[in-house]
């Protein structure tokens, strides 16, 4: 996004009321200033009705309104917008059948409100997403892979109120080992049904990110690299995170499968589950704060790098309010390398025996208040964690004592198994 302001007021010498009346309109309704740089009269203190403007400056070009002046019969003057518009963009291959070539050309075209549209095919070239409030979305084929843009990620999201939907994005990775499909440097963003996989992250929220952060409906698939990359990292600069309704599988490198530090987390109806990958933990809530995990299948697979499912203030607190409600959730340990064969069978006969030790967690906690832990189903795993009642919990030995498919099958709900 634009740092340097379009242009800035300076003292009326010697202009109209009507000329200031008009151009104080035009500032606070944010009128496009696109074309050039103009030097607007600001109102003076000797000009009646007219507070002073002094020395402000316009909004960056992106977060002007387009569209025009009018004035109504009682002579008020105010802003009519433009209709949003769809901006097509084609992969290199398709010359003909699109306005622009690449997301970029688009996005320089772009105004608040408008769509941008990725037609089907191989886009090799990401963008800063600068313009507030545009969406961007694929239509079915459509696909960002290698487009690293900035040594950052695909999209980089400087604009406010940026909506993505509907593409998938691949390979995207750079020399810090922190390269995502989406980096957000912006207040306020949706992300509903895109396919992230084979990157060093799929999102990574930034400086200069705030506001709420929704993430629903999506895929993210062998994502992480080098132990300091996740499936999605949120960083504390978020007031509120919900993701909801997504599939999080096979993380690698020891990433986690969602990593978030964000001051209020709302995870909820989501498939997170290490499989054969050697991840870290399915959700590691750094810093605390106020947290939901609700109806959640997670699964911890048989190589983790780490047998807690759930962390919860692990790293220093920096929020003021925590507190922890974990409910509803079906945890899954596949800690038996040999699910399917006579080496499984033993591991899973010797665990029964007490022979074997099980392995897992389901939370750790060093958040400053008690985490709250009820209505939840452990399949396998050696302890939950924290204190709960057991009365408010149910736990199974392993898979087949809890009528669950063999590994590495999921369930796509955190439904009561068959007893």
């Amino acid at each position: 996004m634009p740092n340097t302001p379009a242009s800035k007021f300076s003292s009326l010498q010697g202009y109209g009321t009507a000329f200031a009346v008009s151009t104080a309109m035009v500032f606070f309704l944010g009128l496009d200033a696109r074309a050039e740089d103009q030097v607007a009269p600001a109102a003076s203190a000797g000009f009646q009705g007219l507070p002073p403007i002094g020395d402000r400056t316009l909004p960056p070009p992106s977060r002007m309104k387009r569209g025009r002046i009018v004035r109504d019969e009682g002579g008020a003057l105010s802003l009519v917008e433009n209709s949003a518009r769809e901006l097509r963009i084609c992969p290199p291959e398709d010359t003909g059948s699109c306005q622009f070539s690449d997301l970029a050309s688009a996005l320089a075209a772009a105004y608040p409100g408008d769509t941008l549209v990725l037609a089907p095919g191989i886009h090799p070239s990401g963008a800063n997403v600068s313009v507030d409030y545009v969406t961007v979305r694929g239509e079915p084929g459509a696909h960002l892979k290698g487009a690293a843009v900035e040594g950052k990620g695909a999209l980089v999201i400087s604009g406010a109120g940026v909506t993505v939907e509907g593409l998938e994005c691949s390979e995207i990775s750079v020399r810090d080992r922190n390269g995502a499909c989406i980096r957000l440097e912006a207040p306020d963003l949706t992300v509903r049904n895109v396919n992230f996989h084979d990157n060093d992250q799929g999102i990574l929220v930034g400086g200069g990110a705030s506001g709420t952060l929704l993430v629903e409906k999506s895929r993210f698939e062998r994502n992480g690299r080098g132990g300091r990359a996740h499936g999605l990292y949120v960083s504390s600069d978020i007031d509120e995170f919900v993701f909801t309704g997504n599939v999080v599988v096979s993380t690698k490198d020891e990433g986690h499968g969602v990593k978030s530090r964000a001051k209020k987390t709302f995870i909820a109806g989501n498939i997170i589950a290490g499989l054969e990958a050697r991840d870290s933990r399915a959700i590691d809530i750094s810093n605390g704060g106020e947290v939901v995990i609700r109806g959640n299948v997670l699964q911890k697979g048989p190589n983790s790098s780490n047998w807690q499912m759930i962390g919860v203030a692990l790293e220093k607190r920096t929020h003021a309010r925590n507190r922890t409600e974990i409910e509803d959730n079906l945890f899954i340990f596949d800690t038996v390398t040999g699910a399917d064969g006579v080496i499984g069978s033993l591991q899973r006969w010797g665990q029964s025996l007490g022979l074997t030790a099980q392995k897992g967690v389901a939370v750790r906690s060093k958040s400053p208040e008690p985490v709250s832990f009820v209505r939840n189903i452990l399949v396998g795993g050696k302890a939950i964690g924290v204190p709960a009642d057991p009365e408010e919990n149910k736990r199974y030995n392993d898979r087949r004592s809890a009528g669950l498919k063999d590994f590495p099958t999921l369930p796509t709900k955190a439904a009561q198994p068959t007893d």
